[in-house]
């Protein structure tokens, strides 16, 4: 495990004797969760001008790339992505 300041880290810290294949299983989980939440703002909600809903939209799918800079030399394919997170 690195050391990132990441979420994993804590989980693991606050769940004394989880594996990290499960914590990765729920971050895998809770980021699913936050695209659907995304999407659904983005889709049905007027709340927030399009511009800002695109542009956050924009950010959260920098987050995969940044996370796993340095960690996976391999770029993922939008079409990997998708499986992995919606």
């Amino acid at each position: 495990m690195g050391r990132d300041g990441s979420y994993a880290e804590y989980y693991m810290k606050e769940h004394p004797g989880i594996s990290y294949e499960a914590t990765q299983q729920h971050i895998q989980k809770k980021i699913s969760e936050a695209w659907k939440t995304l999407n659904t703002e983005h889709l049905f909600s007027n709340i927030f001008p399009t511009s800002f809903t695109q542009a956050s939209l924009n950010i959260a799918r920098a987050v995969p790339l940044a996370y796993n800079y340095g960690r996976n030399q391999s770029i993922m394919t939008v079409e990997k992505l998708m499986e992995q997170y919606c």
